[in-house]
């Protein structure tokens, strides 16, 4: 399968989340049998991703950066997605994919528009996503397994589920550890996940990658 991966590193939020998963995220999923098209960097733009999209058989577009409620950034804040109104340039070749958004406050206008527009399903934050400096990973890590969990064939349902399950596995350590406040945070954006399993809106809970 294809996998288009997109990682802005214009700011330190940017930099880290995009850092963690091109060093843990990615060889997971090339040893799980993806293929991927990286987009990251100066390379991250609404070109890239356009063209990128093209692409056949793309599965799924994992992406990192900056969002706001309808739109998404790219390197440098350029503009990629905008849901006001929807972009009509996005190649008919990417209908039926699934896109998994780590971007803040995507879910809420940006994500419906996707899903609207053809994807499968879309899977984001309807909120900001939240980090704590001293231990950034582990907030990273629990979003990195709907990325592996659809790799590995689950539907997208099914991934969220177990998505869900690791963030609250991970609040439950750093309450035991005495971080009441890094739990909170990781609390925070487990309530602000939002994707098919619990709104149609997002798409179709069955949906698996091709």
């Amino acid at each position: 399968m294809r996998v288009l991966t997109f990682d802005s590193r214009c700011d330190a939020f940017a930099s880290a989340a995009g850092d963690y998963r091109r060093r843990v995220l990615y060889p997971d999923l090339v040893s799980t049998g993806a293929r991927l098209i990286s987009l990251a960097g100066p390379g991250a733009t609404r070109a890239g991703v356009l063209d990128a999209l093209a692409s056949p058989q793309l599965s799924l577009f994992t992406g990192s950066g900056h969002g706001r409620s309808g739109a998404f950034f790219g390197d440098l804040f350029e503009l990629v997605f905008n849901a006001d109104p929807f972009d009509r340039c996005v190649p008919r070749t990417a209908r039926g994919v699934v896109v998994h958004l780590l971007a803040c406050k995507t879910a809420r206008e940006l994500g419906r528009a996707f899903v609207a527009g053809g994807t499968a399903a879309f899977v984001g934050y309807d909120s900001d996503f939240y980090y704590d400096e001293a231990c950034p990973e582990i907030f990273f890590a629990c979003d990195a397994v709907i990325d592996r969990a659809l790799v590995a064939g689950l539907p997208v349902g099914a991934a969220l589920a177990e998505a869900r399950r690791a963030f609250a596995a991970s609040i439950a350590d750093l309450r035991r550890a005495g971080e009441p406040h890094a739990a909170a945070m990781l609390q925070f954006n487990l309530n602000h996940l939002c994707g098919p399993d619990r709104d149609p809106a997002f798409g179709d809970p069955k949906a698996v990658l091709g």
